[in-house]
């Protein structure tokens, strides 16, 4: 048996929103509860960028897909931003969000493996990442 992975409590299917990027390759998943968000890459350009992030508290995050100008033309993507971390994050892909439960079923099997086998802490984390330390599991 190995240790428990990280922020086990917070990365779970009833977390689980929605994915950015290819779900049947290297999708990138993301997690909202009722105080926290965060995200888990499966694949990046920067290995650093690779893993699950230390979830950030809820309050002053945002998040929606919109058009914006890329090196391709004018493409839909995910854009977050925490007014109160005063951070803007630019997505590589647009959102696909998994809240009905249709959505969640057929994407159930796949997101619980990815889960699964992306176990560790992105070594690039943020410096706030440190606000989860008030995050005590139940």
């Amino acid at each position: 048996m190995h240790g428990m992975a990280a922020y086990d409590y917070f990365y779970t299917f009833e977390n689980f929103i929605g994915y950015t990027g290819d779900l049947s390759s290297h999708p990138t998943l993301y997690f909202v509860s009722n105080e926290y968000y965060g995200r888990i890459t499966t694949q990046h350009s920067n290995e650093s960028n690779v893993g699950r992030s230390a979830p950030k508290l809820l309050k002053g995050y945002t998040f929606r897909n919109r058009m914006m100008n890329t090196s391709g033309g004018r493409e839909l993507r995910l854009f977050e931003r925490n007014t109160r971390l005063g951070k803007r994050h630019k997505s590589r892909n647009a959102l696909t969000e998994c809240v009905n439960p249709n959505d969640r079923a057929r994407v159930k099997a796949r997101v619980l493996y990815l889960i699964s086998v992306n176990t560790e802490v992105k070594p690039k984390d943020d410096e706030d990442s440190r606000e989860f330390h008030t995050f005590v599991p139940l």
